[in-house]
């Protein structure tokens, strides 16, 4: 801020906070093993609003799955197939649809909330 006699001026243009993209989550995640070595295959509902994709998360919890490896799938995917699943665990699998969100102030991508699936490999 700058005073200009008894007026005071932002140097900063102001984002409107108030603002909240909401991307609509992909439905119906499912998860089935198949083969030997057993890989996981996750298949899912579209989300309409999936213009940059998906990205697919695995760890043991679904706290751990956040930290843990990531996977970013291309635009219109509706299944996956994880080829080293975590023996002798349960793999926790989170989806979350990305979609690319313009402002007046940029782009940035937007991510839907997660979705969720287990699956124990023996």
């Amino acid at each position: 801020m700058i005073k200009i006699g008894e007026k005071s001026y932002s140097l900063l243009r102001r984002m409107d906070s108030s603002r909240t993209y909401v991307t609509s989550p992909a439905l119906n995640l499912a998860a089935t093993t198949n083969g030997t070595p057993i890989r996981v295959t996750l298949s899912w509902t579209a989300s309409p609003e999936a213009s940059a994709g998906y990205y697919v998360y695995r760890g043991v919890s679904l706290e751990n799955a956040l930290t843990n490896t990531m996977w970013s799938l291309p635009t219109g995917s509706t299944n996956f197939t994880d080829n080293t699943p975590l023996a002798g665990q349960t793999n926790v699998y989170l989806l979350r649809a990305a979609k690319v969100i313009t402002t007046g102030c940029g782009s940035f991508t937007n991510l839907s909330r997660a979705v969720w699936t287990s699956v124990r490999i023996p």
